[in-house]
């Protein structure tokens, strides 16, 4: 019903727009054309539907990556994962893990959890994983806006949280590996998945605080405590690079809170932020001094902190450089995105951010370094620079801010409105309408994927369904066909004692498994 009377009333703006135009058809071609531009800015709807089509194209774009998901299937590292649950509980098994071979203890949870639903479960993993995300920046934009007493738009909010989750998938130097694969999955994307909630629950109850100390709100908060410190202990446990960047971006929240917030929210937000901040530095300890980071780093001296500080930066500079290379038009456009979106919208709402916010123009390439810096430490530390799927964190980040950035630059521009033409406003509502479209450009790359990914993943269910039919017939010794691996990570091959078929004979229950025939 509310649909309809959109569409209604927009139809009826458009028909008054155009009769309007018309009417003035009296007046010289250039006073027409400007009479026609200073009019479209008086009918909201008119003004609202680029950020509605924006989001829908949007939508759309990231639709293709969940469905591109939905054809994952263990390969690589998935059959170890699975491998380690084979006999042990989770519990157990996280232990082992973190004792004998990695420091990351939280991720033979994760894996527990996805073999629930077999082997698609890895596909359900990356699928439900974008729609948290989505869902957790929403939620922590509507918290923010809240908090900062700015009227909340769900398009607008919904809108700024598809382009950071867009942008970042569209700009990962290797998708695959980062938020399809679940080894790299659990490792550098569900921590930030998680932690956009842990950040939408700090800035709630902070929110809450103000206005309410009731013994209820007591036992309220005292749960919610509770739950950011064991939520970002268990994010901490899934990767020490997310956690070296959660570390960070808290602490410097504490600070800030401590040193400029005078609100009323000040007390509650500390307590906040310092339960999650335990939680986060709880887990990097433990990481830090597992005995198998000695296999991690195979023997080699570990560096000097002053070493690894200075890779950590240079690191992080050839990132940039390197991002400023390859990635000019996404990284453009996520810029520009964010300051029509912000000059639209605060000439609806009236923005009025405080006076120190405009210090963001310069603080936010700074911080947005630094923090880079924090995410590369860990790669530092294990003395090389970090590879495709570490990076991923890195690009979130870079979309975040490039938006932010943009959005500040939009709020400003608004100030000077007033001695700019009216019609200003109709060119920037055109210009989004434009840049609207370019989700819909970025699907290019992914329709061509679409026939391999189905083919792919029907060919691994029948040889799935024809192992565990062997397996159950009493065979021990498997012999099936090869598969071709994805954004270099390997299947299984024709060595019953390479790792992976080790691990894949430990997955179907059988001595061995060998991969030498053609597929049929």
């Amino acid at each position: 019903m509310a649909t309809s009377f959109t569409i209604c009333k927009l139809i009826a703006d458009i028909f008054a727009l155009t009769h309007y135009a018309i009417r003035n058809t009296q007046y010289t071609t250039r006073n027409t054309q400007y009479l026609f531009l200073t009019r479209i800015s008086d009918f909201p709807l008119l003004k609202s539907l680029p950020t509605r089509l924006f989001a829908i194209t949007s939508a759309a774009a990231l639709s293709l990556y969940a469905y591109l998901a939905a054809f994952i299937r263990p390969i690589g590292d998935d059959y170890c994962i699975s491998a380690r649950l084979i006999g042990y509980d989770p519990l157990t098994a996280s232990l082992i893990k973190y004792w004998y071979t990695s420091n990351r203890f939280s991720n033979e949870m994760v894996a527990w959890l996805t073999d629930l639903f077999g082997p698609r479960g890895v596909a359900l993993l990356a699928v439900t994983s974008l729609l948290l995300w989505l869902a957790g920046l929403t939620w922590m934009l509507y918290e923010a806006a809240r908090l900062l007493k700015i009227r909340w738009d769900f398009w607008t909010g919904f809108l700024l949280a598809e382009i950071v989750a867009l942008i970042s998938y569209y700009t990962a130097p290797n998708l695959f590996q980062s938020v399809q694969w679940r080894p790299g999955l659990m490792t550098y994307f569900l921590p930030l998945v998680i932690y956009s909630f842990l950040f939408a629950g700090i800035l709630r109850v902070s929110r809450l605080a103000a206005g309410r100390v009731t013994t209820k709100w007591h036992i309220e908060t005292s749960i919610t405590i509770t739950l950011l410190f064991f939520g970002a202990f268990f994010a901490g446990g899934l990767s020490e690079t997310t956690g070296a960047l959660h570390i960070s971006i808290l602490g410097l929240a504490l600070v800030v809170n401590f040193l400029w917030n005078k609100t009323p929210t000040r007390r509650a937000a500390l307590v906040l932020i310092t339960a999650t901040l335990a939680g986060a530095l709880l887990a990097m300890i433990g990481m830090f001094i597992t005995p198998a980071n000695a296999i991690r780093i195979q023997g080699a001296e570990p560096p000097s902190l002053l070493d690894v500080i200075l890779r950590s930066f240079n690191y992080a500079a050839l990132f940039f450089a390197e991002s400023a290379r390859l990635l000019k038009i996404p990284l453009g456009f996520t810029f520009v995105s964010g300051g029509l979106i912000a000059y639209l919208y605060s000439k609806a709402a009236d923005i009025s951010l405080p006076r120190r916010a405009w210090l963001g123009l310069f603080l936010i390439p700074l911080l947005t370094y630094l923090l880079i810096v924090a995410a590369f430490a860990p790669s530092a530390y294990g003395q090389s620079f970090p590879v495709d799927r570490v990076r991923f964190p890195a690009h979130v980040l870079l979309a975040a801010s490039l938006l932010t950035e943009g959005g500040l630059l939009g709020l400003w521009a608004t100030r000077l409105s007033r001695s700019v033409p009216r019609w200003t406003t109709t060119l920037a509502v055109i210009a989004l309408l434009v840049t609207a479209l370019y989700p819909l450009w970025t699907i290019r790359n992914n329709l061509p994927l679409i026939p391999a990914y189905r083919t792919r993943a029907a060919q691994w269910d029948s040889r799935d369904a024809r192992i565990r039919e062997l397996a159950a017939s009493g065979e021990k010794d498997i012999v099936t066909w090869e598969l071709s691996g994805i954004a270099n990570v390997n299947d299984l091959d024709a060595r019953p004692g390479h790792w992976i078929n080790y691990c894949a004979a430990i997955y179907y229950d059988v001595d061995t498994i060998s991969a030498s025939q053609e597929s049929p």
